[in-house]
């Protein structure tokens, strides 16, 4: 069964085989990768949108990859997420924002819900909240990503909020920022950042000269 249980490019096979593949995967946890062009294709041959929810095994995802999606694309693919997968250890999303003028989406998914993801990367997708119960003890990695150096302050979380993050993270030993930092105000004096002490892996990144005091809050 195992065999059958990692499709990847779930929406660019023939839907003829998906019903066969998922039967013969059994109960084994899947691994699904969804791309911006497959699901345009597949979506355009389906008979209505239900069909997603009839076809896509998401209640057996263990690792979920939403690539290149469109914030739209996006948008329609989360409302079948319905409910979180429980045995999902590890998602990834990637929104492609270049058609876009509102910089990173941020998303009220489900999937920010989940206690059980161990791993975690976002690439212009913000959680709802910075406390979600996704960032909790069961992370181990954590990646934060945006092409857009985000021009909202109220979008990027606030230094109280992102040392909480840390405290609750009690198992990461990966943290990756690139272009999203905590929010700094001028004239607080701020605490010392303090770091899971599982912490084995850490890079700052950002494309803007004025948000490099940022990064050395991480110092």
């Amino acid at each position: 069964p195992r065999l059958w249980a990692d499709p990847r490019d779930y929406f660019s096979i023939p839907r003829a085989m998906l019903d066969l593949i998922v039967e013969r995967a059994q109960d084994v946890p899947f691994t699904l990768d969804h791309r911006e062009c497959s699901f345009r294709e597949f979506n355009e041959e389906a008979d209505g949108s239900s069909a997603i929810s009839l076809l896509v095994p998401f209640h057996r995802v263990q690792e979920l990859h939403m690539l290149q999606l469109s914030p739209r694309t996006f948008r329609r693919l989360e409302q079948y997420i319905q409910p979180i997968p429980q045995h999902l250890g590890k998602l990834s999303i990637l929104l492609d924002l270049d058609d876009s003028d509102e910089g990173p989406l941020c998303s009220d998914s489900a999937l920010f819900f989940s206690t059980c993801v161990k791993d975690l990367s976002l690439d212009g997708c913000l959680p709802p909240r910075w406390d979600a119960p996704i960032f909790g003890p069961q992370l181990t990695s954590l990646e934060l990503r945006s092409s857009w150096v985000l021009g909202d302050p109220d979008m990027a979380p606030s230094m109280t909020s992102f040392s909480q993050l840390l405290l609750c993270t009690t198992s990461l030993r990966v943290l990756i920022l690139e272009n999203i930092f905590p929010r700094i105000e001028s004239g607080i004096d701020y605490p010392s950042m303090i770091l899971p002490v599982s912490m084995r892996t850490m890079r700052v990144f950002s494309g803007d000269y004025a948000l490099h005091r940022e990064c050395l809050f991480f110092l």
